[in-house]
């Protein structure tokens, strides 16, 4: 029996709000400043996001470190508003944009409960930060559902497999394409079987015997805020110059008109050929 598997970006499950993020910025820096207008506050803190989207996706690659990332977001929200905020108050007002478990749990469910079934699996993916892990690593704890950690990293929520950019230190399209590698890669102790009986099988017959449907979900992009959208669109740019020999099978997944677990199992879903800059 063919093993239905399916990968789907974190986010498009536990969906962060910027917006969210900048109205708390705006309210504590408005708060600390005896004259200040909450409009212009807002708008300053929407340009520093914007014009440090370079320094948090470097973030989310694992390129620069938590402290380093913070320090210098600090400083260019002071040059931007004139208050200097400590770290705990940055990390308060940056954690706002991270949604509550009420606001995920019945997604995460039918994730979790697709991925229970026989020959059936989900794969996390995620373009994010130790930041954003660690408020999702308390939401799980609060509302006791199952993670694992390693290495001090979040590997596994509710059973399904979680692979991060910045762990991996890999952009989305790579980690999409190593994810694909690894499941068409039999385990050690699968490969030494097939050693130890003189490579009677060879690894593309062992692979055989056990077929993958892979499939990528994707959301429909519909990305309100201005600095995601213009984000995601200097990203996909970049990643097309790279990765254009790639290709994945993808589901175009409309989250708003249909169930997760609905899409999940409908055999009938249409799916494409995608680059991975169009992922």
């Amino acid at each position: 029996m063919v093993k239905q598997v399916r990968i789907i970006s974190l986010g498009e499950i536990i969906t962060p709000n910027i917006m969210n993020a900048i109205q708390a910025f705006t309210s504590l820096i408005t708060g600390k400043k005896e004259t200040g207008n909450p409009s212009e506050i807002g708008k300053a803190i929407g340009i520093v996001l914007q014009q440090n989207v370079n320094l948090i996706n470097n973030f989310k690659l694992g390129k620069l470190d938590e402290s380093d990332f913070t320090q210098q977001m600090i400083d260019a929200l002071r040059k931007a508003t004139g208050v200097e905020l400590t770290i705990s108050e940055f990390d308060h007002s940056w954690n706002e944009m991270n949604p509550q478990f009420n606001q995920f749990g019945a997604l995460l469910a039918q994730a979790t409960e697709y991925n229970s079934q026989p020959n059936q699996q989900i794969i996390f993916i995620s373009f994010t930060n130790p930041k954003d892990i660690r408020n999702l690593i308390k939401e799980l704890e609060s509302n006791q559902q199952h993670y694992q950690v390693a290495n001090d990293q979040l590997v596994e929520i509710c059973g399904i497999q979680l692979y991060t950019t910045y762990t991996m230190q890999q952009n989305k399209a790579e980690l999409i394409e190593s994810t694909i590698k690894k499941l068409n890669t039999k385990m050690p102790y699968q490969s030494n079987l097939v050693n130890s009986i003189s490579n009677v099988l060879s690894i593309e017959q062992a692979r055989a015997s056990e077929p993958l449907n892979i499939k990528y979900i994707r959301c429909v992009n519909d990305i309100k805020d201005p600095i995601l959208k213009e984000d995601t669109n200097q990203t996909n740019q970049k990643v097309e110059k790279t990765a254009e020999a790639f290709f994945v099978d993808t589901i175009i997944w409309n989250k708003w008109e249909q169930s997760l677990s609905d899409m999940l199992n409908n055999q009938q879903v249409v799916s494409r050929q995608m680059t991975a800059s169009k992922l």
